[in-house]
């Protein structure tokens, strides 16, 4: 009895305790470790069977290393018991920048255990506030700044390159449309006007 009471304890100490892991560094630090790095705009969350959030629904807009079969992809954050930010940190409609350790699993796992993901606000790389600011951590800095240090730092595994998504390509033929449909009203209107000269002169 008293060693089932032992187990009992230990078992309730591991599942209270959640996460224990220590920093693993800066984003540059890390990004040599990491399978993938991209940059993201957040649409949304989703639960999956708790009350809190546990997916983020993210746009990919720049790869910066790896490979993503989707350019909509789901981010897995804590539910109370894993070393992952809790989605709702990551606001619809903002973007960030991220990175995953593995790709072989069934999701694409967030993490605590560094600096793992940075927000981007404009043209400029905006680290939040944590609870490991006292360590080693990426400053405010220009995201073009930042993805050239990022460029030196991966070396040959850089692969830089804008996700173009649908919309996108479906509102540059909006604009080439329009631009032709003007040219067209101008040839127009110039034929009629030759017409109308032609006219008056006789």
């Amino acid at each position: 009895m008293r060693y089932l009471i032992l187990l009992l304890t230990l078992f309730l100490n591991l599942t209270a305790v959640g996460c224990d892991c220590g920093w693993g560094g800066d984003f540059l630090k890390l990004s040599n470790e990491t399978a993938i790095i991209f940059q993201f705009e957040v649409l949304g969350h989703e639960k999956l069977d708790r009350e809190r959030d546990e997916i983020l629904i993210a746009k990919v807009l720049k790869i910066y290393k790896g490979e993503l079969e989707n350019d909509t992809v789901r981010l897995r954050g804590d539910d109370g018991h894993y070393c992952a930010p809790y989605v709702s940190q990551f606001e619809v409609g903002e973007k960030y920048m991220v990175q995953i350790m593995r790709t072989d699993w069934k999701d694409l796992w967030l993490s605590n255990c560094g600096e793992f993901d940075l927000a981007i606000k404009g043209d400029t790389i905006n680290p939040e506030s944590s609870e490991f600011r006292h360590l080693r951590q990426t400053t405010k800095i220009s995201l073009t700044s930042f993805e050239q240090m990022l460029r030196d730092t991966l070396g040959t595994e850089a692969n830089f390159r804008v996700i173009e998504h649908e919309t996108e390509k479906e509102t540059q033929f909006d604009k080439t449309f329009v631009l032709l449909g003007l040219l067209g009203l101008i040839v127009v209107g110039w034929i009629y006007k030759r017409k109308q000269r032609h006219h008056n002169n006789h």
